[in-house]
């Protein structure tokens, strides 16, 4: 899918070229306290900036008529918004002051070991010749967890709150498989 006329304000107007690509699994469920809730029917798309070499576009086509995603073009992060139906999309350039707090993984100073180190993992040729060719990806199921005070952060609106886990996921995924592909 091609989204032309998306303006960047320090590249002009740039198109953009998705993919959808899906966040929630066909069998996915929501709880609201002790009753289901209906999953989220958005739309997720995945791509990049046509012309630019490395950039990453992630856009989310709500149910309830919101567009939003986020778009990098030469290491700077935009935030896109809109409204279905109503005039284009929004893009409002994210401070670079944020991006330059750099990411600190604690993993490796937590209490305990998980009992398993790099230096123990070995391939054999047994598990060589199992190893798939060409390209294919993993999918994780994950079950999310929240509570009053979460809700809260959207004024109650469990909607709001169901959609913004659902961007948390897209936004993940589309990185992990730019940066692992």
């Amino acid at each position: 899918m091609h989204l032309a006329g998306l303006y960047l304000s320090d590249f002009g107007v740039v198109q953009v070229e998705v993919e959808r690509f899906r966040v929630f699994a066909e069998d996915a469920r929501v709880w609201r306290g002790s009753a289901p809730g209906p999953v989220p029917r958005n739309v997720y798309l995945r791509g990049s900036v046509n012309g630019f070499p490395g950039s990453l576009a992630i856009l989310s086509f709500r149910e309830r008529g919101t567009i939003g995603g986020w778009v990098l073009v030469d290491g700077t992060w935009w935030q896109i918004r809109g409204r279905a139906g109503v005039g284009g999309l929004a893009s409002e350039k994210l401070d670079p002051e944020l991006a330059d707090d750099p990411f600190d993984c604690l993993a490796d100073a937590l209490p305990g070991s998980l009992g398993v180190s790099a230096d123990s993992l070995e391939i054999t040729s047994e598990t060589a010749e199992a190893t798939p060719l060409g390209t294919f990806s993993y999918t994780a199921r994950v079950a999310i967890e929240t509570d009053w005070e979460f809700l809260n952060l959207f004024a109650g609106d469990e909607g709001a709150a169901t959609d913004y886990v659902g961007d948390l996921f897209a936004f993940a995924s589309a990185i992990y498989e730019a940066e692992i592909d």
